[in-house]
């Protein structure tokens, strides 16, 4: 896994590599290592009972990081806090009021942005299932019951955010095909046959 980048395919595609390295666990982590070196200084100065031996510690540490131990306690915090962070995302439908709820998918991928057919029978969605590292993207129309699971593109590392016209007979989607450049995208208008 690159440390140095963020694993969100969001900020991949929409954050130049200066940005998007901000939000990065490297930057994260050495940049709360050094407020406390920091801090740490300040304290000297005013005369509290810091030494410069354990200034000198922080600074030697300053860019060790152990992510393994760090994941842990933020995933241990998380827990605390009855948080989680997914793994993957599936698909579910139900009635407006919130009962009848029932799973249509089980994946185990990041699927996201679906969009009932009109004929009530399927749904379109962006899905990551054929990419082993989650990174690209791609629509595929599955029957309300699970069944007849398919997919629709396959051409650009990014499909997504599918609609269907209300008659069912075009598709409008947003993909990287195409693209002349990182984090470009292009709106597809798409007659829909059957």
């Amino acid at each position: 896994m690159n440390r140095d980048q963020p694993s969100n395919p969001l900020t991949e595609r929409y954050a130049s590599r200066e940005m998007a390295r901000v939000f990065s666990p490297d930057f994260k982590f050495t940049t709360w290592r050094k407020l406390w070196i920091a801090l740490a200084e300040a304290e000297r100065e005013l005369g509290l009972p810091v030494t410069e031996a354990q200034i000198a510690e922080l600074r030697a540490h300053a860019d060790t990081i152990n992510y393994d131990e760090a994941e842990r306690q933020e995933y241990a915090a998380n827990l605390a806090r009855h948080v989680f962070r997914p793994t993957w995302l599936e698909l579910f439908v139900m009635q407006a009021d919130g009962t009848g709820r029932r799973q249509v998918t089980d994946l185990r991928a990041a699927s996201f942005a679906p969009f009932m057919h009109p004929n009530n029978r399927q749904i379109i969605f962006a899905s990551n299932l054929h990419d082993q590292t989650g990174r690209s993207f791609a629509l595929y129309l599955v029957s309300l019951d699970g069944t007849g699971l398919e997919r629709v593109t396959y051409e650009g590392s990014f499909s997504s955010f599918p609609m269907f016209s209300p008659d069912g007979r075009q598709l409008v989607f947003v993909s990287s095909r195409g693209s002349r450049a990182p984090r470009e995208f292009n709106v597809f208008l798409a007659d829909w046959v059957p």
